[in-house]
């Protein structure tokens, strides 16, 4: 059984998710790949309807990334409002979308433990 509080994007509608939900919706994701931070994730592109779509009750204050700003080593926050309609509002998923950063442009090497 899946228990959802909404906010979930789903390419296909197999998971029976519920009303409220994206289904048999495209996410307009880059490939998984280092965008900052300690791991992987998969940018949104423009127009993703990813952005600015989640409900801002539910979203923590940073991204996956954490300390790892895709541009600078500050912190990448979900403070952005992703689609420049006046609504500061947090993205699905694990990448808050920038934009401002043209991210097919930038290349990232992945963070090491030491």
């Amino acid at each position: 059984t899946i228990t959802s509080n909404g906010n979930n994007l789903e390419s296909s509608n197999q998971c029976n998710l519920g009303a409220g939900e994206k289904v048999n919706t495209n996410p307009r994701l880059m490939a998984l790949t280092w965008n900052g931070g300690f791991s992987r994730t998969m940018a949104l592109l423009p127009g993703s309807p990813a952005i600015d779509a989640a409900d801002n009750v539910y979203c923590g204050y940073y991204d996956q990334r954490g300390f790892s700003g895709p541009l600078t080593s500050e912190i990448v926050s979900r403070n952005v409002d992703g689609d420049a309609n006046g609504s500061i509002i947090c993205d699905m998923g694990a990448f808050e979308y920038h934009p401002e950063i043209d991210y097919k442009a930038l290349v990232f090497l992945p963070l090491i433990k030491r």
